[in-house]
């Protein structure tokens, strides 16, 4: 019922663990899972994450889960998408990566490699 939902919280100027990650990683374990995603990142930690105590908390608490559950930890980020047009390497990202993704009928596994040549080849 008192459960703080992010990983991170302020205590006075400090940035602390508020023991989320303990459930994340007994659920990770129990269900086997190799892929966490915390959406989004700035739900998932007080503080600013342009200050090094607030990210180097929410890294450590990332570790953490990393190293005793062995699966891949992933933070997704939002950007306000009603400025993208007025940043020229965000409408890149957005016309190249993110609109192919968001409209993708399925996602393809592919090697590094395979990734690399096709990627060259679409800016060839």
């Amino acid at each position: 019922k008192d459960r703080d939902p992010r990983l991170t919280r302020s205590d006075g100027r400090t940035i602390v663990s508020t023991g989320l990650s303990d459930a994340i990683i007994k659920a990770t374990i129990e269900f086997d899972a190799k892929l966490i995603v915390c959406d989004h990142l700035q739900g998932v930690t007080a503080g600013d994450l342009n200050i090094s105590d607030t990210a180097t908390m929410l890294a450590q608490e990332a570790n953490r889960i990393v190293s005793e559950t062995e699966a891949a930890v992933v933070f997704t980020a939002h950007t306000n998408k009603s400025q993208i047009d007025d940043d020229p390497i965000m409408l890149f990202a957005k016309q190249n990566y993110y609109d192919p993704i968001y409209h993708a009928d399925c996602i393809q596994r592919m090697t590094f490699d395979e990734f690399s040549e096709q990627q060259l080849q679409r800016f060839a």
